[in-house]
């Protein structure tokens, strides 16, 4: 064998020896990224159910109604079979306190233990940008969840970057 073919041969075991190292953790970040974009699909989908089933609630449909349009079942959301649907009725406390009141709350779904960020019946309700109510209003505040369980677990390397729940709230 010549200089010329040694050579050769070092760089080549060289280059695998860099592969073996490198193709680990490439594959992690690619699957993370594939992980990574159907929570982001999950949440639009929670997302854009939310405002159709606020908006079915807020003109006068039944939370059933509600329910049956958030029940999306393709892809990886399913509300009807690993989340839940919270739908919250909130007014006026009383004519002399405009504080955002639960005046009335109802669960839909598989997941009937899910805690509501916007409150529980009978409590001051937690809604964005908004701290009192005029009289006459009445807002829909409806809630999805969806459990969120990733392809590929990363969480054994020591990376926790996923929710396991995937939540979007939408008011009307």
């Amino acid at each position: 064998m010549n200089d010329v073919s040694r050579c050769r041969d070092r760089q080549r075991g060289a280059s695998l020896a860099e592969l073996a190292v490198i193709l680990p953790v490439v594959l992690v970040f690619l699957l993370g990224i594939v992980d990574m974009g159907r929570m982001f699909y999950a949440r639009q989908v929670l997302n854009d159910l939310s405002r159709e089933a606020a908006n079915l609630v807020s003109r006068g449909s039944t939370v059933e109604a509600a329910f049956a349009a958030a029940s999306f079942d393709e892809g990886p959301v399913s509300v009807a079979e690993h989340g839940a649907m919270i739908v919250s009725t909130i007014r006026r406390r009383s004519n002399d306190d405009a504080t955002p009141w639960i005046v009335d709350q109802q669960r839909r779904g598989a997941v009937t233990s899910a805690a509501s960020r916007v409150g529980d019946q009978g409590q001051v309700a937690k809604v964005p940008n908004i701290t009192e109510l005029e009289p006459g209003v009445t807002l829909i505040a409806v809630e999805l969840m969806h459990g969120f369980e990733p392809l590929f677990s990363i969480d054994r390397l020591g990376l926790d970057v996923y929710p396991e729940i995937v939540y979007e709230a939408a008011f009307f």
